[in-house]
């Protein structure tokens, strides 16, 4: 095993000391274990370079990459755990300014979307700590489909709630799943009531912010226009763009009967 690969795998040793911890340490240690990897790594340098045929600097390198994967870790999970929407803004007519990430999906008359929070406001005040940098809305409409793309600017009377983990073992964690995404909160837009919603600004060049996943939209919009099948449409998109949103469960069975297919359904785009 080579030196490098060495340091590699204790870049994992350290994800998976933190992944195994039943709570976050103390934010304090996690700077300090930062600092301490960033002083490791110089006099690792340091003494390569005074004495290049020495290779006592490579377990420092290591230890280095470890109190590295471990500390930064830990300081992003609490930077995560501080977006946390206060109770007294839960269940309330919030008004939401952000721009749309990632592919909106569509599902049983309603559109799912991914929102970069710019500014969250309740009766005229602002939220100054504790917003939530990324939520996930969910759009019902009654008319037509609004034409929500990644990149846009949108402004929208929203009900916001903090992610809630499962009680039950083995069952699927959806705060889990949200935080792995980065989502702090979920919600629906109130698009009957308060101010109606409004689209600011749009993409203003093809290679503006969200340019890959408009290009995986119009894709699926072209499959979903040339195959009428609602079914198969959705298995193309999956093939082709890696969008699982219109995979029915059947489909899926099928999928896990054949391992061999396996990367197909769940290629990621």
């Amino acid at each position: 095993m080579s030196l490098w690969t060495m340091a590699m795998a204790a870049w994992v040793v350290g994800l998976a000391l933190q992944l195994q911890q039943s709570r976050l340490t103390a934010l304090a240690w996690a700077q300090s274990a930062c600092a301490l990897a960033v002083l490791m790594v110089l006099m690792s340098v340091w003494l390569m370079r005074s004495k290049p045929k020495l290779r006592a600097a490579w377990p420092l390198v290591w230890l280095a990459c470890a109190c590295l994967a471990w500390g930064s870790t830990t300081w992003r999970a609490h930077a995560l755990t501080q977006q946390t929407l206060p109770p007294s803004w839960q269940d309330q007519d919030l008004l939401l300014q952000g721009q749309v990430v990632g592919l909106p999906t569509l599902r049983a008359g309603s559109l799912g979307f991914d929102v970069a929070v710019q500014s969250l406001t309740l009766q005229g005040k602002a939220l100054e700590q504790g917003m939530p940098e990324r939520v996930m809305l969910y759009w019902r409409f009654d008319a037509a489909m609004p034409q929500v793309q990644a990149g846009q600017v949108w402004r929208w009377t929203v009900r916001l709630q903090s992610p809630v983990a499962t009680g039950n073992p083995g069952g699927f964690d959806v705060a889990l799943w949200l935080l792995d995404k980065g989502v702090r909160a979920s919600g629906s837009v109130r698009h009957k009531k308060g101010p109606p919603p409004q689209l600011l600004q749009s993409p203003g060049h093809w290679w503006s912010a969200g340019a890959v996943d408009r290009l995986r939209q119009a894709i699926r919009q072209s499959i979903q226009r040339q195959v009428p099948d609602a079914r198969l449409s959705g298995v193309l998109a999956g093939l082709t763009i890696g969008d699982q949103s219109a995979i029915v469960v059947a489909d899926n069975k099928v999928v896990s009967r054949h391992p061999w297919e396996r990367p197909l359904f769940r290629k990621v785009a």
